[in-house]
């Protein structure tokens, strides 16, 4: 995986003594150094992902997940773990134009940025 923020504000914290840890769904479909996407296995990665979020909160680690989320309900689990666990939680948003690595369709980039939900503050669970 290239840098990233996320990667960055993991070696920031890892810079200052902290344990840190940079999870994502794309990381399920790492497979020998290449990335291998199965839509039939989105599922599988995002429960990988937030079982691993999990398990490093409750060492007290820091974690940053970088998921696409795209909608309000999407961040739901980590709002109620992050509140289960006593933990604070920042939601960054990034705006601007990135490479796309994952070769992911254009069509299927408008239609995440077509349902993008920029306001969380009002969520029932935050």
């Amino acid at each position: 995986f290239p840098v990233t923020i996320a990667k960055l504000i993991c070696d920031r914290f890892l810079s200052t003594g902290h344990s840190a840890w940079h999870f994502e769904a794309d990381q399920y479909f790492m497979q020998d150094g290449e990335y291998r996407f199965n839509p039939k296995e989105l599922g599988k990665a995002h429960a990988e992902c937030f079982e691993k979020t999990k398990e490093a909160l409750e060492q007290e680690d820091v974690v940053v997940v970088s998921n696409t989320f795209t909608t309000k309900k999407e961040l739901i689990p980590y709002i109620k773990l992050a509140k289960e666990l006593d933990v604070k939680l920042t939601v960054l948003t990034v705006h601007g134009n990135f490479d796309n690595i994952h070769g992911v369709p254009a069509e299927s980039l408008q239609r995440m940025k077509d349902r993008f939900e920029y306001d969380i503050s009002r969520h029932p669970e935050n």
